[in-house]
């Protein structure tokens, strides 16, 4: 049997957004604060990949539930800037905590942000599904 896909809990996220905050506060696109509606909504993100329907996963497999925290990190823009680099942290965290190696480049991974940011969000499957690819490609 394959060892179990584990999440990013709020607090491993909050590490996250401390880090980016630190990194990018003396440019001129600093990451702000947030308030408790904010962490409601990133909360709500972290879980998403690992809800189930009628008993069944929503979302089966890594590269699916990585897809889905990456994809919903960006379009449900919880933060009133930084979504991007936030969802592309939260990857990288999602698979080094997973033991999974992160082999994507700075620049595709920046590309693929800035392709999923402008993804029309009434094709979540068909998005989805896009980014599957691109995170397999990268293994």
């Amino acid at each position: 049997m394959s060892n179990p896909i584990l999440p990013i809990n709020k607090y491993e996220y909050m590490g996250l957004y401390e880090y980016a905050v630190d990194l990018h506060k003396h440019n001129n696109d600093p990451i702000p604060k947030i308030g408790l509606k904010t962490i409601a909504s990133i909360n709500y993100i972290l879980e998403v990949p690992f809800k189930s329907n009628f008993g069944k996963p929503a979302y089966v497999g890594f590269h699916k539930k990585a897809s889905v925290l990456f994809y919903l990190m960006i379009k449900n823009h919880p933060l009133e800037n930084g979504n991007k680099r936030l969802a592309c942290l939260t990857l990288a965290l999602f698979y080094q905590k997973n033991n999974r190696d992160f082999k994507i480049s700075n620049s595709a991974l920046y590309k693929l942000s800035t392709d999923v940011a402008e993804m029309n969000s009434l094709n979540m499957d068909k998005n989805l599904t896009q980014i599957v690819t691109i995170l397999k490609k990268y293994e």
